[in-house]
C-alpha cells in the first residue's frame, strides 16, 4: 500500500507542477495528445524499474516534442530571422526522470566518474559569474541560463548510462524509437505539406541521420529474425530516401558492404569498417564536393569577405550547402578563438553569430558538432568530445553485442561533422547515453569484436 502510496503522490507532484509551468495557451490537440502520452509513459515507469530504463529511452528520443511547447520557453535568436523560433528551458524528459528518482532512487546507479561532470560542476558555476559580470543585456542571460539544459542532460544521462544492465533492452528501446519517429515525421509531413520526410521533433538532417545510425542496431540485433530484421531495414531506407539527407545514406550502404563481407567470409576489424564508412560518407558529397573544388580559387576571398556570400554569385544548388557551412566553420572557430577558456556560452551561438563574419539573418547553428561544442564551451567542450570519442576507441576487444551500439555511435559522431545534431536533445541524449554505456562496458570487460557469425 505504501509503494502505491508513493507511485501517486510522484504523479500528482508531476500534475501540480505542469499545472504551473505549462503555457495553457499553446495547448493543442498534438500537445495535449503528447502530454497525455507522456503522462501514461510516467505512470508504467514508476510502478516497475524494468520499465523506467526503456521508456526514459523512449520519452528522450521518440516522444513527440509537442509535449515541449507547452513548457516554458524562450527565443533563441531574433524575431527578424528566417526560422525564428522558441525553444523550451526545461524539457520533459527532466520532470520524468527528477520524479522517477524519487521512486527508484534505490535501483539506480549513482556511482560513476566521467570527465564530462566537470560542465555541471565547474563550467556552469564559473561561466554563470563570468557572464553576470559581463553586465549584458537579461535577454542574454536568459539565453545562456536556458542553454544549461546539456549540463543538466549530461547528470541524468551518466545515470541512466551507469543503471543499465541488458544492452539488448536498450537497443530495442532504440529501435522502437526510432520506428515510431518514422509514424511521427510521417503525420508531420503530410499535415505540413513538405516535400521531404521531416519530423516535428528533429527536422530532416537529424532525423534521416538518427534513422540511418539505429539501422546498425538492427542489424546487429540477434534475437529478431531475418524477415523481422529485413522488414525494418528496408522501412528505415525508404525513410532516409524520402528524407533526401546524402549523409544518412552512408549507413545503409555500409550494411550492404556487410552482407557482401560476410557473403565471401571475409574477417575485417572496426578500423577498416571504419575506413569504408567514412570513405562512404565523403562519397555521398562527391559532386558538391567537385562542385566546390571548381572555385577553390575563391573560397578564401569569400570566407575572408565581410560581405554577404550569398551575393558573390557563385553559390549555386549543388555547391551552397558546403560554401554556407565554410561560412559556419569560420563562424565557430572565430568565437572558440576569442573565447578559447570559456567560450560564447550555451545556446548562445545563434545570436552572438552575427559579431563573428556571418550577415544572413537566418536562425540557424554551426552544422558541426564539435565546432558547436568547442564555440559555446570553450576548452570544456573538450571534455564533452573525448567523452564520445574514447567510447568507440576501446582499449580491448569487444563483445559483440555491443558492435551495433559502437556502430551506432560511430555514425552519429561521423555525421556531427557536418551537422550540429547535439544542439537537439534527441541526438545529444543518444550521444551521451550510448557513450556512457560503451565506455563503462569498455573498462570492465573483455570481448570479442570480431563480427564474422553476425548477425545470425
Amino acid at each position: 500500500m505504501r509503494l502505491y502510496l508513493t507511485y501517486f503522490l510522484s504523479l500528482l507532484v508531476i500534475l501540480v507542477v505542469c499545472f504551473f509551468i505549462f503555457d495553457i495557451d499553446r495547448f493543442g490537440f498534438f500537445e495535449l495528445s503528447s502530454c497525455l502520452l507522456f503522462i501514461v509513459l510516467s505512470i508504467i515507469a514508476y510502478s516497475n524499474f524494468k520499465y523506467f530504463l526503456p521508456i526514459s529511452i523512449f520519452i528522450l528520443i521518440g516522444l513527440p516534442s509537442n509535449i515541449n511547447n507547452i513548457m516554458p520557453s524562450l527565443e533563441i535568436g531574433y524575431n527578424y530571422e528566417r526560422g525564428y523560433s522558441l525553444y523550451p528551458i526545461i524539457y520533459a524528459i527532466e520532470l520524468f526522470f527528477y520524479f522517477g528518482v524519487l521512486v527508484h532512487h534505490k535501483k539506480l546507479n549513482f556511482k560513476f566518474n566521467s570527465p564530462i561532470l566537470l560542465i555541471p560542476l565547474i563550467y556552469v558555476p564559473v561561466a554563470l559569474i563570468y557572464h553576470i559580470l559581463l553586465e549584458k543585456t537579461d535577454l542574454h542571460l536568459a539565453i545562456f541560463i536556458s542553454g544549461l539544459w546539456q549540463a543538466r542532460m549530461i547528470i541524468i544521462l551518466l545515470i541512466l548510462g551507469s543503471s543499465v544492465k541488458n544492452v539488448n533492452q536498450i537497443n530495442s528501446a532504440l529501435i522502437f524509437s526510432a520506428l515510431f519517429l518514422i509514424i511521427e515525421s510521417f503525420v508531420y509531413s503530410k499535415l505540413n505539406s513538405k516535400t521531404e520526410l521531416t519530423s516535428g521533433s528533429l527536422g530532416t538532417n537529424s532525423f534521416a541521420n538518427l534513422i540511418a545510425a539505429t539501422s546498425f542496431l538492427v542489424y546487429y540485433k540477434s534475437n529478431y529474425s531475418k524477415m523481422l530484421r529485413t522488414i525494418i531495414l528496408l522501412t528505415f531506407g525508404l525513410a532516409i530516401l524520402m528524407a533526401d539527407t546524402r549523409s544518412a545514406l552512408a549507413a545503409p550502404l555500409l550494411i550492404v558492404i556487410f552482407q557482401i563481407y560476410k557473403s565471401i567470409g571475409s574477417r575485417h576489424k572496426l578500423t577498416l569498417l571504419i575506413s569504408v564508412i567514412a570513405s562512404l560518407y565523403l562519397a555521398i558529397d562527391l559532386d558538391a564536393i567537385h562542385n566546390t573544388i571548381t572555385y577553390i580559387d575563391k573560397v578564401y576571398e569569400i570566407l575572408s569577405s565581410s560581405d554577404t556570400f550569398i551575393n558573390s554569385g557563385l553559390i549555386n544548388s549543388t555547391n551552397s550547402s558546403i560554401f554556407t557551412r565554410l561560412i559556419l566553420f569560420k563562424t565557430s572557430i572565430m568565437m572558440f578563438l576569442d573565447n578559447i577558456i570559456l567560450g560564447i556560452g550555451p545556446n548562445l551561438w545563434n545570436i552572438e553569430k552575427y559579431n563573428y563574419g556571418f550577415n544572413e539573418y537566418v536562425l540557424i547553428d554551426s552544422h558541426n558538432g564539435y565546432l558547436s561544442l568547442i564555440s559555446q564551451y570553450g576548452i570544456f567542450g573538450l571534455l564533452i568530445i573525448y567523452h564520445l570519442i574514447r567510447a568507440i576507441l576501446p582499449s580491448k576487444k569487444i563483445q559483440k553485442k555491443y558492435i551495433g551500439m559502437t556502430l551506432f555511435l560511430f555514425s552519429l559522431l561521423l555525421t556531427e561533422l557536418s551537422n550540429a545534431g547535439s544542439n537537439k536533445v534527441q541526438i545529444f541524449s543518444a550521444l551521451i547515453l550510448t557513450s556512457t554505456i560503451l565506455s563503462k562496458t569498455n573498462k570492465n570487460e573483455n570481448c570479442d569484436f570480431r563480427i564474422k557469425r553476425y548477425p545470425k
